[in-house]
């Protein structure tokens, strides 16, 4: 197999893995009704066992995976064209309630590493977020065709809370 190709191989491999993929997996996805965002968790190196260290990785990911969550659900669109975010900025309340059904979303797919840092995927339906945001999201309008399925991360820009495991 020349260079060329052997790069090419090496370039498809990391493309497909699912540690580069997992970015591109968070947002609203429109046509199930669940907004799906991932969390990183790093290990505390001064643990005093890998086990330790895991755990609190893993409540780490789910936290940070949590923010995430509210940063793109404070990016989407409600039906009179305001985001949920000046909503959230006038009412506190509503926005108290939405963290804590927040805080009780758990885990849709987990991702250990070897060093014993942590990657979560959460995914929060619709139908537990209060009937004010629930009914009142509206599909952007790049997307009403159907294209594509999932919204862009709102909240990318400002960071998941965690590492990325080495």
């Amino acid at each position: 197999m020349s260079a060329i190709g052997t790069r090419l191989a090496l370039f498809a491999a990391i493309w497909c893995s699912p540690a580069v993929r997992a970015e591109e997996s968070t947002g609203i996805d429109w046509q199930r009704g669940v907004i799906k965002a991932m969390g990183r968790g790093a290990p505390d190196l001064n643990a005093p066992s890998i086990a330790v260290a895991r755990a609190a990785a893993d409540r780490a990911a789910l936290a940070a995976a949590q923010r995430n969550a509210l940063r793109i659900l404070e990016g989407a669109t409600l039906d009179d064209g305001s985001r949920v975010e000046a909503l959230f900025r006038d009412d506190t309340a509503l926005r108290a309630r939405v963290l804590g059904k927040l805080r009780g979303v758990r885990a849709a797919k987990t991702r250990y590493f070897t060093d014993g840092g942590v990657w979560i995927d959460i995914e929060v339906p619709f139908a537990i977020l209060p009937p004010r945001i629930a009914e009142h999201l509206r599909v952007p309008a790049a997307q009403d065709g159907g294209a594509r399925d999932l919204a862009p991360d709102a909240g990318a820009a400002q960071g998941d809370g965690g590492e990325r495991p080495r």
